[in-house]
């Protein structure tokens, strides 16, 4: 056989004498008239194996990123040993110890070799080193890149780190753990973080970017006295933000913290309208002025009852007084027939010339309908030349 084992069949007894056994063979006969088989066994001792063995509960050890192992030898008749332990190094020793740096998969070749019959043989096993200091630096940031105050708060991720070494860019620097830090003027800052492992004595490092640079549209409120001519304001707000809050000051002595509050002056005069706008988010404040000027304010309607459209440049046409604020507003004018002679849906901005059909209307009593908001208006005017 392969590890050098003769065996022999012969032809044993034949009713004849017994055949020549040693002690403890397992019959001598068996009583057969005819020839029995002998079996015959030549074992040299010649065979030599080599079987190198890890005993991973108690022949492996740990530090750092290092592992350490001790090998035994389970071979037989060797004398000589040649061991490669698949991580450069090699030993001639019967029962070795080696150790492996790095992470990975190694295999160790055992070769065992009997001397006095000059056989060998080799033999494999595997190790796996995937324990030790997983050392990685790394961070998160929390900012906004507006931010008039230029604040990062930072939050660690590293692991197998016990110290920490921060650079903000900006020439300050921090040992804690989770810093918070104020730049001091817009602009890109790379920030990294070292982790340390004090035990090990190792370090890694992690680099990100902050940028502080307002891109936001600023804000642009425009303030202006009503065309109704009752007093109140109109407000528009361009470049407007969710996160903008208005605070405004109407220059009398009332304040509003509303986007578009609705105010009505109760005096002509002049003021000057102030609105403080807080970016939330920016952590800025803008501050607008607006001078303007109530000339009037008109609160009733009113319609003359005569006009004298003769050329002389005074009542030439039937103008109508009152606010344009109450809605949508019409007049309607009718002749002493019911015909329409006028309309407008501008009624205090267009005014009647005393026309009907591009002709001069004629002397007489006309009726009108005003509609405004929600009041209505009906009587005579009377027209002259």
């Amino acid at each position: 056989d392969p590890h050098g084992t003769i065996y022999q069949a012969v032809c044993a007894g034949c009713s004849l004498e017994s055949f020549p056994v040693t002690p403890g063979v397992v019959s001598e006969t068996n009583n057969s008239n005819n020839c029995n088989l002998g079996a015959i066994k030549l074992d040299f001792e010649a065979t030599v194996r080599a079987k190198p063995e890890i005993d991973f509960m108690n022949d492996t050890d740990t530090i750092c990123d290092t592992l350490f192992v001790q090998l035994s030898n389970k071979s037989i008749n060797a004398q000589v040993f040649e061991w490669d332990f698949g991580n450069g190094l090699t030993s001639s020793e019967e029962e070795p110890t080696t150790f492996y740096d790095n992470f990975g998969t190694y295999t160790i070749r055992l070769i065992a070799t009997d001397t006095i019959c000059d056989i060998a043989d080799t033999n494999f096993i595997e190790v796996v080193h995937d324990t030790g200091i997983f050392l990685e630096s790394g961070f998160t940031s929390e900012y906004i890149g507006c931010d008039s105050e230029f604040r990062a708060l930072f939050t660690n991720t590293s692991t197998g780190s016990q110290a920490y070494q921060w650079d903000f860019g900006d020439g300050d620097f921090s040992q804690e753990t989770e810093p918070e830090h104020l730049f001091q003027d817009t602009g890109l800052y790379i920030v990294s973080l070292t982790a340390i492992n004090v035990k090990c004595n190792k370090s890694e490092t992690f680099v990100d970017t902050l940028v502080f640079q307002d891109t936001s549209s600023i804000p642009d409120p425009l303030v202006e006295v009503s065309l109704c001519g009752d007093g109140s304001v109109d407000i528009a707000l361009d470049n407007d933000r969710r996160r903008y809050r208005y605070s405004w000051d109407f220059g009398n002595g009332v304040t509003e913290e509303k986007r578009y509050p609705s105010y009505r002056y109760q005096e002509p005069g002049v003021y000057t309208v102030s609105v403080d706008i807080n970016d939330t988010v920016c952590n800025k404040t803008y501050t607008v002025d607006f001078p303007i000027v109530i000339q009037e304010i008109v609160t009733e309607v009113f319609i003359p009852n005569a006009f004298s459209p003769n050329g002389d440049g005074i009542n030439e046409s039937l103008e109508v007084f009152g606010n344009r604020c109450d809605g949508s507003s019409e007049i309607h004018i009718f002749n002493r027939w019911g015909e329409e002679v006028f309309f407008s849906d501008k009624p205090f901005e267009e005014f009647w010339d005393a026309t009907y059909k591009d002709e001069p209307a004629p002397i007489g009593i006309y009726t009108y309908h005003l509609r405004n908001g929600k009041e209505n208006y009906r009587g005579s005017i009377t027209l002259f030349r």
